[in-house]
């Protein structure tokens, strides 16, 4: 998590093409500051913080070009929403909220939807159902992961990576959090091949050490993805001109301090 404008250019020197941030709400659910708190990752520091709309505005320069602060490598911002406090009432005024800001203080286009919380997979076919007709349903990234503190088997990684490449699959992306150890990198990586089963992105606290493992062993596979890619197609091998011919891979970070 990178929750300190300060923080931000770190990261991406350091080779990182994706930021993730946290917001924190008032009991009303005004979108208030960015900031996770204890407890959070292990040999973390849980406590940086900035004021939403003032990151928000810091993100828009850093993402468009010809501002003298455009990152051109910047192309994925991951939000985690800290709601679980909050009322039914409190969540819905969080929502739109945060809404109103993007739209203010960033952007009005591109929007989906992502599924991080480690939910059965009949659930989100559930709630997707219940969102039929909605623009963002093709528009969908699915998460599978835990805390660096820990180890999480891969099965459910594996099972979602089927349901993406399912001929009629809804799912855009699958990414994998939080990933540190290169070992693991290389372990969630290489099912198969990155390009016809691998993962689109992980979440790790050492975006250095992910794009050493894309140079050193995936080098003819893969490479972080760039603006030319679209987030919502999965890369596919021989697809011409595509600009993702040697593969896309897309590196979201969270903080390294």
């Amino acid at each position: 998590m990178v929750n300190a404008v300060s923080q931000i250019a770190g990261f991406l020197d350091n080779g990182a093409n994706g930021l993730e941030f946290d917001i924190e709400f008032t009991t009303e659910g005004n979108a208030s500051r960015t900031f996770h708190g204890v407890p959070c990752d292990c040999f973390r520091d849980c406590n940086y913080n900035e004021d939403f709309v003032s990151y928000l505005q810091n993100l828009r320069s850093l993402t468009t070009p010809g501002d003298p602060k455009y990152r051109k490598q910047l192309v994925l911002l991951f939000v985690d929403f800290k709601v679980s406090s909050l009322t039914d009432e409190a969540r819905t005024n969080a929502g739109e909220d945060v809404a109103k800001k993007l739209l203010e203080h960033y952007w009005d286009i591109s929007k989906g939807l992502d599924f991080s919380g480690n939910e059965e997979i009949e659930e989100i076919q559930k709630s997707k159902k219940r969102l039929e007709g909605n623009q963002f349903l093709e528009n969908n990234w699915l998460g599978d992961g835990i805390t660096n503190c820990l180890r999480r088997g891969t099965d459910r990684l594996k099972s979602v990576l089927d349901e993406r490449d399912e001929p009629d699959g809804k799912i855009s992306k699958v990414y994998w959090w939080t990933v540190d150890k290169e070992s693991s990198m290389c372990e969630g990586c290489n099912q198969t091949t990155l390009l016809t089963e691998g993962v689109d992105a992980l979440i790790t606290n050492y975006p250095k050490t992910l794009k050493k493992v894309l140079q050193e062993d995936f080098s003819k596979q893969a490479r972080l993805a760039t603006f030319e890619d679209s987030p919502w197609e999965k890369y596919v091998e021989n697809a011409g001109s595509n600009s993702s011919q040697e593969g896309n891979y897309t590196m979201n970070l969270d903080y390294e301090y």
